[in-house]
């Protein structure tokens, strides 16, 4: 079926895009006609506008063999026209449509992405220590208890940096007096009273490196440090009823070397052996020969320490 009319007349939808060229050029003439004729030109308007109105309502349900049969009759080179102006298809509920004409979806195919998420275990970023041992000083006939921590954080695999003190103590006798003397049963009495009580304490503040290998398990390691060393001596003179108390200081190092046992990631267990080198010295003006003296002690031998680890 076809649509029989004047093309300039008729409103055609052509890609969805209204062409009202004519009934525009209509108005225009309607609108600069005299005015005798204005009241015809508006009347001759109007009906047409009332025909095409018509045709347009009758026209919106055409099937698609009745646009076929259009097609059929239709003359050549109009068969473009006639189905973009008339045939209206109807709606399958997939298409989607636009104040400018309908179009189909654009199929977009699925988005699948992938995030993987990479986790790096550092470990540890530090090791707080607390530990216990012995240290036997060179010409000393006593050996020091000790205490100390030591602090140190992972600088990288294998490699920490930090500081280190420790507490070592002696104390002993420096000499004996001894009184003999018979009881009445007839036995032998001895009496031994020390001459003096001298104690000293060593206390050294160093920064400290360390390399280990990070083996699962057992972890041998080695380090150094440097720092300052106190020396504090202090005693009692039995024989002359005084009490004497000096303090020496000097540049010092140690050298260790063990192996850890750690337990989990948290905590391990540490021992070494270590060796300590040190001058401690100290200044005096003496009042009765009235120059000034300078006293020196050297601090070096070897010990034992072990202790505790906990990671923060």
């Amino acid at each position: 079926m076809s649509f029989v009319g004047h093309p300039c007349c008729i409103p055609i939808v052509q890609e969805g895009y209204p062409v009202l060229q004519s009934i525009s050029e209509l108005f225009k003439g309607a609108a600069q006609a005299p005015a005798g004729r204005r009241a015809r030109s508006w009347f001759g308007i109007s009906g047409a506008l009332l025909a095409v109105a018509i045709a347009a309502s009758s026209l919106a349900t055409v099937s698609p063999a009745q646009a076929d049969e259009s097609r059929a009759y239709a003359a050549p080179g109009s068969e473009s026209l006639t189905a973009s102006a008339f045939a209206v298809p109807a709606w399958d509920g997939n298409t989607v449509l636009a104040s400018q004409g309908y179009y189909p979806p654009r199929y977009r195919a699925p988005q699948h992405s992938t995030v993987t998420h990479h986790t790096w275990h550092r470990g540890p970023d530090g090791w707080f220590t607390v530990r216990g041992g012995f240290f036997d000083t060179q010409d000393v006939p006593k050996n020091d208890w000790l205490a100390g921590m030591k602090l140190t954080g992972v600088i990288s695999k294998g490699v920490e940096m930090g500081i280190m003190s420790d507490y070592q103590r002696r104390s002993h006798s420096l000499g004996e007096r001894i009184d003999e003397y018979r009881d009445p049963s007839g036995n032998v009495v001895r009496t031994s009273v020390p001459t003096a009580e001298v104690s000293s304490s060593l206390i050294p503040v160093m920064g400290v490196l360390e390399l280990r290998v990070p083996t699962p398990g057992l972890q041998p390691y080695v380090g150094g440090g440097a720092g300052y060393e106190w020396l504090i001596t202090d005693g009692d003179d039995f024989v002359n009823q005084q009490h004497f108390s000096d303090t020496f200081g000097g540049f010092g190092f140690q050298g260790y070397g063990g192996i850890t046992v750690a337990f989990n990631e948290k905590a391990r267990l540490n021992a070494e052996a270590f060796y300590n080198h040190s001058t401690v010295s100290r200044t005096f003006f003496d009042d009765v020969n009235g120059y000034e003296v300078k006293q020196q002690i050297d601090v070096q031998g070897g010990g034992i320490r072990g202790g505790l680890s906990f990671a923060f």
